[in-house]
């Protein structure tokens, strides 16, 4: 039995029309120890065929009269793994083999092998070997993609498995972070109270080294109160619900520079808005949220001694619009210009002041919305880009 195959898979499908062909053909078939069924006509053979079959051994008598359409329809939709091997006995070669040459105009062309008479049973018997090693490494091939297509989907499913694991494990530590974050206010205000109390109240009695300490509390609470309140907003924009409508980015840019005005004023920043600014899918209070970071980023990492220059423009291609906020600042070397949408990724955190947060709500909040974020920068500045869909 040929490796991988059924029963009806390893047989010869015969067809002999004429004379003691088949009789003949199907003995010396099964002395041989070769399986081979015989068909009473053409469409015999079609149904067989369909059945399973390791080759076909037919007399040209056969091809020239009948209705080969169904049977070449068959044998040219075979799959990818399959070409069934064919032998045709003819008469006078293959130039006079009016059966076969019908078969080829027809688009039969492929494993076929004519058989011209007279031939010797050992001739037959040869024709009959090669096609079914032929047919068995067919077999062998069908067999690996199966596999293959096996392994494949097994692998599918545990990714997708995964996925969801780790999916429903972030959403587990954003609740937790949201909510450590929040039972975190109450006593870093009463840090800041209590402290800012003592300076106040006992600052004449205490000593110089205790007035330190009690300043160094205060501003080590407002850094974590700081941090704490980065975080719920992250936590936030995590959990809220998203409702996608139009929004124009010119006007959750005007918000979001309202809310760094005053940074913008004790900088001296110059903030330059190349228009027209798109109109996009999105939630508008996210979207604020995200530009203010950026732009508070920009005006915050600059050079000593230099005013920011911040640029704001867009590329838009349907069916998605790119949003650039360009600065001249310090810039983020190319090692570290993905580690920055982390959290509590901080480059240089000794010379500027800040969370390390501000970057992930970037991220977080237009992934939310269905978009993109990225960076660019070669040591001269930054060019952050988000991407969203146009709105319609």
């Amino acid at each position: 039995m040929l490796a991988g195959s059924t029963i009806l898979e390893q047989r010869i499908l015969v067809l002999a029309p004429l004379g003691n062909d088949a009789p003949v053909t199907m003995r010396l078939l099964a002395e041989a120890g070769i399986t081979a069924h015989a068909c009473k006509d053409l469409a015999d053979l079609h149904e067989r065929v369909r059945e399973g079959a390791a080759g076909l051994l037919i007399a040209e008598e056969a091809l020239i009269e009948n209705d080969l359409g169904p049977l070449v329809h068959y044998l040219s939709h075979q799959p990818s793994w399959s070409d069934i091997p064919i032998i045709v006995i003819v008469t006078g070669g293959d130039s006079k083999s009016f059966g076969f040459q019908r078969m080829a105009r027809l688009g039969v062309t492929g494993n076929v092998t004519l058989l011209e008479r007279p031939f010797r049973p050992v001739t037959l018997l040869n024709a009959a070997q090669v096609a079914l090693r032929s047919r068995q490494r067919q077999y062998e091939v069908r067999d690996l993609l199966l596999e293959r297509e096996r392994l494949l989907a097994g692998l599918e499913e545990k990714v997708q498995h995964r996925t969801a694991e780790l999916q429903a494990t972030n959403a587990q530590l954003e609740e937790l972070v949201y909510s450590i974050a929040h039972d975190l206010r109450a006593p870093l205000r009463a840090m800041q109270g209590f402290s800012k109390l003592l300076v106040d109240q006992y600052g004449p009695v205490l000593q110089d080294d205790g007035k330190e300490y009690a300043a160094r509390v205060m501003q080590a609470a407002e850094r974590m109160d700081a941090m704490t309140l980065d975080l719920l907003a992250y936590g936030r924009m995590a959990r809220s619900d998203i409702s996608l409508a139009p929004v124009s980015i010119k006007r959750v840019w005007d918000l979001a520079a309202a809310q760094c005005e005053k940074m913008i004023e004790e900088t001296g920043a110059r903030v330059e808005v190349i228009e027209p600014l798109p109109v996009v899918l999105g939630e508008e209070p996210i979207l604020t949220q995200v530009f203010a970071n950026l732009l508070n980023n920009a005006l915050k990492f600059v050079r000593q001694g230099e005013k920011p220059e911040v640029r704001v423009r867009s590329d838009s291609a349907n069916p998605r619009a790119r949003i650039w906020v360009e600065d001249k600042g310090i810039g983020i070397p190319e090692q570290y210009q993905e580690r920055v949408f982390r959290v509590f990724e901080r480059l240089d955190g000794a010379r500027f002041s800040g969370t390390g947060i501000g970057l992930s709500i970037v991220r977080k909040g237009v992934e939310r919305m269905g978009g993109r974020v990225g960076v660019e920068s070669n040591g001269k500045g930054s060019k952050f880009w988000i991407e969203l869909p146009l709105a319609a």
